[in-house]
């Protein structure tokens, strides 16, 4: 069943993502205790990012405590479960990347300013763009969305 999150749960959901990009390896009590979000909404915020293939359980946390109770499960991003393209215009030129959802980068091209027309750079962009797509190959699992040095939105 659809029902549509609020802006607030978005933005949990991109901290949680974040997080976990951060750190690699992680539990749901780790996640929650770092982001102060409660216990009852990481387990729907996972839940749903599970549903979606975004993140993976990769096995249970080794504790040394005695009497610590169930052991956690290890959540991980799903690197596999889409790429990102990141653009970068400066001074000299533009350059692109294709990573997967770990950030480990599949391609990247760069044009310098001189190769281009830069009153035509939209076009540009997309040109280029295209021709990286192409030169890769096929990238069906390519997500739009917003990522900035503090957030990571998909």
């Amino acid at each position: 069943m659809y029902k549509k999150k609020s802006d607030v749960y978005s933005q949990h959901v991109s901290s949680v993502l974040e997080f976990i990009y951060r750190k690699q390896k992680t539990s749901r009590i780790e996640i929650a205790n770092a982001t102060g979000l409660t216990p009852a909404l990481m387990t729907e915020i996972t839940g749903d990012l599970k549903s979606q293939n975004l993140i993976i359980e990769i096995g249970d946390e080794i504790s040394n405590a005695p009497g610590s109770g169930r052991k956690r499960k290890l959540l991980t991003l799903n690197a596999s479960a889409g790429y990102l393209i990141g653009i970068e215009l400066n001074m000299r030129g533009i350059f692109f990347v294709i990573t997967d959802l770990s950030g480990k980068v599949i391609t990247e091209a760069h044009e310098t300013f001189s190769s281009y027309d830069v009153n035509n750079i939209n076009s540009e962009i997309v040109l280029q763009l295209n021709l990286l797509l192409k030169k890769s190959g096929s990238f069906e699992n390519i997500r739009s969305g917003d990522c900035h040095s503090r957030t990571f939105r998909l």
